[in-house]
């Protein structure tokens, strides 16, 4: 995930529906996206992995988000 993907991300994450399990909620703004896309990056950086775009090849255009996360459940470290 990069800061260029803030636009084409936005009618994914700023959906509500879309993201209702995500614990952040959707994103309001683009200035929410650009702070999520920061804390992506700050994770990769930490841990070595995080989230990566989806691109449908035969259009190249951006269609999601994948990826794993470091996540403390039950004061266990995880990767989810």
């Amino acid at each position: 995930l990069q800061s260029d993907d803030r636009q084409a991300l936005f009618p994914i994450t700023g959906d509500a529906q879309v993201m209702q399990h995500w614990t952040t909620g959707h994103d309001r703004t683009l200035a929410d996206v650009e702070k999520r896309l920061t804390r992506a990056h700050e994770h990769a950086t930490r841990y070595g992995f995080g989230e990566w775009v989806m691109i449908e090849k035969s259009r190249g255009e951006l269609i999601g988000f994948c990826g794993l996360q470091h996540q403390v459940l039950d004061g266990t470290n995880r990767v989810g």
